[in-house]
């Protein structure tokens, strides 16, 4: 043996002796206190409280543009909205496609466990859903009716999150406004981007920030145009005291545009934001929106629910680049049959920071997809419109309703959709990436379940659920359960088209969200 060696044989040999000592040292823990235990928690995600937007803003100003003569008077917005919601137990056989009870969704003593939910509204009265003995761990509640902004609570059986979605409706039949507006109740957050609003000559879009916090926030604001970013005129910054709520016209920055694009990032708290749309021409209501914050800016957005009705309102797919370099898309639209032979939609440029409106020349009435592809991320929408019966009188003309259709995000699997609270009219429109099939199950404002509908879903093409066929359910669907056959190739959107046969229909969509256990609400294990 080398001398060399016997330095390092010598150091090996001692490490067995060094590892028992270690071994009884921590097997000994601290004198006269026993073993060392390390405290340890894990905080998972509790109930889901989401804020409803509330009815549709309109400033004062516009409100009195009347002068006081009853003649000429403004008819405001409906001051009701509706709510919809359906909360399931992460286990429920609805999300896995099947409608089967399980022992797992029981108590100790067998009795069968269901989500909570309870809707309150600005004067602090409480409607709640009544779990029935279903076991499907399912819920749901519709409440046509409420003023204000109401918030809902929706929680699992062990006041967990639930797999859950709560949609909002404005429905205001006759008048300046006439229009219907789904919008997905949200949370608050510090980061939203919005798309589609105009700000052209008898459009009026106000962005409201509310603060339901007890800090204050602070919002960067930027609106885009087809130039550009927009000189804010002193705007760009918006404070927002605890329980405060601030409007920014949007005209007062970038008139003049048929469509602008909006990103509003915050610190000091996060904010409830949502843009209320209305459009006029002259006194012709032409419809309204509200809008929620946008999916994150995607290089391949899904836009499953745009619905033409009249050859005469083409719709209109607007383009945002938020990005700091230059983009390029290419646009598909697809129907029941696949793509169709549109000229003019490939290759389309996209100056970073800019707004882009795309004429779709799509002739033939009925439902389609619009899918896009780009070489970066950007965010895309389409606005549609729903023309009605022409109003009395030389000077008036074709009343309208508008609906903003925005990218649906690839479901990972089991997710659900709250229906208006009024009921479904219209479809769901399913499209995919890969040839996959999904399941969809009706919900009952009871927690049961109705008839389970199949679909096969080959990609390139929409394939669509009418709201007739949401059958077996006890009285109206609440909800629905759909179930993708693979993860995230899908994607959803529910249209609601309501007719009337003297005004004409009215129209607006839905999308249908991943659950959020897919989004990063996950336990976080503290030690």
């Amino acid at each position: 043996m080398s001398i060399a060696r016997r330095p390092l044989l010598g150091a090996l040999s001692l490490l067995p002796l060094v590892g028992a000592g270690a071994v009884a040292l921590s097997s000994r823990g601290t004198p006269g206190l026993g073993e060392i235990v390390r405290p340890q928690s894990v905080a998972a995600p509790g109930a889901l409280t989401l804020h409803a937007e509330g009815p549709l803003t309109v400033p004062a100003a516009i409100l009195e543009a009347g002068g006081g003569d009853e003649e000429f008077a403004v008819v405001p917005p409906s001051p009701d909205i509706g709510i919809g919601a359906v909360a399931l137990e992460e286990d429920s056989s609805l999300l896995f496609g099947r409608v089967s009870t399980s022992t797992t969704l029981q108590d100790q003593d067998g009795n069968p466990l269901a989500p909570s939910i309870a809707v309150t509204d600005e004067d602090g009265a409480e409607t709640a859903a009544e779990p029935t003995a279903l076991g499907l761990g399912a819920l749901a509640l519709a409440v046509p009716e409420l003023a204000g902004a109401p918030v809902a609570v929706l929680a699992a059986a062990d006041g967990g999150l639930p797999v859950a979605d709560a949609v909002q409706s404005t429905h205001t039949d006759t008048g300046d406004f006439r229009s219907l507006s789904l919008t997905r109740m949200l949370s608050p957050v510090v980061d939203a981007s919005f798309l589609g609003m105009g700000t052209l000559p008898g459009t009026t879009s106000v962005l409201v920030l509310r603060n339901v916090s007890s800090r204050p926030a602070t919002a960067a604001v930027q609106v885009w145009t087809p130039d550009g970013p927009a000189a804010m005129q002193g705007r760009s910054q918006i404070v927002v005291a605890p329980g405060a709520e601030q409007q920014l016209l949007l005209d007062t920055v970038a008139a003049g545009q048929q469509a602008v694009g909006l990103r509003v990032v915050t610190v000091g708290a996060p904010l409830l934001m949502h843009v209320s749309t209305a459009e006029r021409d002259g006194l012709t209501p032409r419809g309204a929106q509200i809008l929620s914050p946008l999916p994150p800016a995607a290089p391949s957005p899904m836009i499953p629910g745009v619905h033409v009705s009249s050859a005469e309102e083409p719709p209109l797919l607007v383009l945002q680049n938020p990005g700091g370099t230059g983009a390029a898309a290419d646009v598909t639209v697809l129907g029941p049959a696949g793509a169709l032979p549109l000229a003019g939609l490939g290759g389309l440029e996209l100056p970073a920071g800019t707004v882009l409106a795309v004429p779709l020349p799509v002739t033939a009435p009925g439902d389609y997809v619009v899918r896009v592809q780009a070489d970066r991320p950007i965010d895309a929408v389409v606005r549609s419109r729903a023309p009605g019966a022409r109003l009395p009188g030389g000077t008036l003309g074709v009343q309208a309703d508008l609906a903003i259709a925005g990218p649906a995000p690839a479901l990972g699997g089991g997710a659900v959709l709250a229906l208006p609270a009024l009921g479904p009219f219209g479809l769901l429109a399913l499209a995919a990436t890969e040839d996959t099939s999904a399941t969809v199950i009706p919900v009952g404002a009871d927690g049961g379940a109705g008839d389970v509908i199949e679909r096969d879903v080959p990609a390139g093409r929409i394939v669509t659920v009418p709201a007739t066929e949401l059958t077996g359910t006890t009285g109206t669907p609440a909800g629905l359960a759909i179930t993708a056959g693979a993860a995230r190739v899908l994607h959803a959107a529910w249209v609601q088209v309501e007719h009337d046969p003297a005004l004409g229909p009215l129209l607006s969509t839905c999308t249908v969200a991943p659950a959020r256990r897919e989004t990063g609400a996950l336990a976080v294990q503290v030690r």
